[in-house]
């Protein structure tokens, strides 16, 4: 608890502790009054939590955790137990799943961030911050073979940067579920620093119903897509070749939500 203090300190961050222990952490009743009780007394606009699929069963399940008091904490008739509860929120909040540790889900397959955090001037902080956690490069050392924690933060943030064309990144996914909101507030938050992922093709051979000239752009699509009104395409030169995005109108949604809609 004191080492995630002094990390939360370094970026003027409160710091509260629920104080379930490693390995111990439970998806039950009341877990899940806890973190509930939390969300409604902090009521927040944004919560960041760990990716639903990850190395560790904790991870996984404070992922879910989070997701159930999120969702639940409109509920009024979902009591807590607290001694003085807080107030029902009176909005769902915006949640984000970061990437889990090395990218990848339990049995080594990439997991792929859908947009990306420009971190390229706080990395050094993030860095900090990670040095604080000294029982845990202890811990790490010693089961993992990891002598440095930074070393893999950085070599996930330069992986993250190449999907979106800086330098340093932490990748995220939205929770789009039903009863959550679908607007961006991250990007509404962050502007320019929340950057879409990109995808490279190989511009020497088709790829996917699309075919690329790296020379004059020019740029033919294979659409089997009827709800498909129209759309636009960006091009830009990447570190693995041509890259693209395809932005639709998709007839159904308004321009406001058409302004999110991409491919």
């Amino acid at each position: 608890q004191k080492e995630a203090q002094r990390a939360a300190s370094l970026m003027k961050a409160s710091y509260t502790c629920l104080k379930e222990l490693d390995l111990l952490v439970c998806y039950d009743a009341r877990t899940i009054k806890k973190v509930l009780e939390l969300v409604r007394r902090v009521d927040p606009d944004l919560v960041l939590t760990h990716s639903p699929v990850d190395y560790m069963v904790d991870h996984e399940t404070t992922s879910r955790l989070c997701q159930s008091a999120c969702f639940g904490a409109m509920a009024p008739n979902l009591k807590t137990g607290a001694r003085r509860p807080a107030k029902a929120v009176r909005r769902v909040p915006h949640l984000y799943y970061a990437q889990p540790f090395g990218g990848r889900d339990i049995v080594g397959e990439p997991i792929r961030p859908k947009l990306c955090v420009d971190i390229s001037t706080t990395i050094d902080l993030k860095e900090k911050m990670l040095a604080c956690h000294e029982s845990q490069r202890a811990w790490l050392r010693a089961q993992q073979d990891i002598s440095q924690l930074d070393d893999p933060m950085r070599k996930m943030a330069q992986q993250a940067g190449e999907l979106c064309g800086v330098r340093w990144a932490e990748g995220f996914r939205q929770h789009l579920g039903q009863g959550f909101p679908p607007d961006n507030l991250l990007r509404s938050l962050l502007g320019d620093l929340v950057r879409p992922v990109i995808t490279y093709y190989d511009v020497a051979s088709p790829a996917g119903g699309l075919e690329i000239s790296a020379h004059n752009f020019a740029f033919h699509a294979l659409v089997n897509a009827p709800s498909l009104d129209t759309f636009t395409v960006d091009f830009t030169q990447g570190p693995y070749g041509v890259a693209f995005e395809i932005y639709e109108t998709v007839p159904w949604l308004s321009a406001s939500q058409n302004a999110g809609v991409t491919h």
